[in-house]
């Protein structure tokens, strides 16, 4: 199991990003919070098994990623203002999403190349918005729902890391 101080550690080292982002109800937040009481729920636990282990690695290894990329976006295109960060998280959370979508397709089957293209497409074209400060207009933002939907009928068996911790949160805490 990953280092349970690792993981207190990288909390405590972001608390300031977690707290500003939990305290303002972000989807950015919202996103990661069920992720973070399964990953305390296994710590608190006394007896920690090999299935506890594996989602505890896993789902460490998943926020450390998200929240690394959450500091990239408010670092290269917010100059570390959260206020500013919070006012554009919506496109923020297209392109996490759009991420999540396109390794978890690729973990769990065959991503077509131009599947891929696409996705990388629409993340850099939302990262244009995001670097010159403008919202991102309604038809670009129903065709991200579009497509977003297309993957999703297309590749249905596909479930994305957040769902899945979603679904560990609902069975550990209910």
């Amino acid at each position: 199991m990953t280092n349970k101080e690792d993981y207190v550690a990288y909390l405590e080292e972001n608390k300031e990003l977690l707290t500003t982002f939990k305290n303002h109800n972000t989807l950015t937040y919202f996103r990661i919070a069920n992720l973070i009481k399964v990953l305390n729920y296994i710590l608190e636990s006394k007896k920690i098994d090999k299935i506890y282990e594996t989602i505890f690695d896993v789902g460490f290894s998943f926020l450390h990623a998200t929240v690394e990329e959450i500091k990239s976006y408010l670092d290269i295109y917010f100059n570390n203002d959260y206020e500013a960060f919070i006012k554009q998280e919506l496109y923020v959370n297209y392109i996490l999403i759009l991420d999540d979508l396109r390794l978890s397709i690729k973990e769990q089957t065959t991503l077509d190349e131009e599947d891929e293209e696409h996705i990388i497409k629409m993340q850099e074209t939302l990262e244009g918005y995001l670097k010159k400060g403008k919202d991102v207009p309604k038809k670009v933002y129903r065709e991200y729902q579009d497509y977003v939907q297309t993957l999703s009928n297309k590749y249905s068996n596909v479930r994305l890391t957040v769902e899945v911790f979603e679904e560990i949160h609902d069975k550990l805490m209910y």
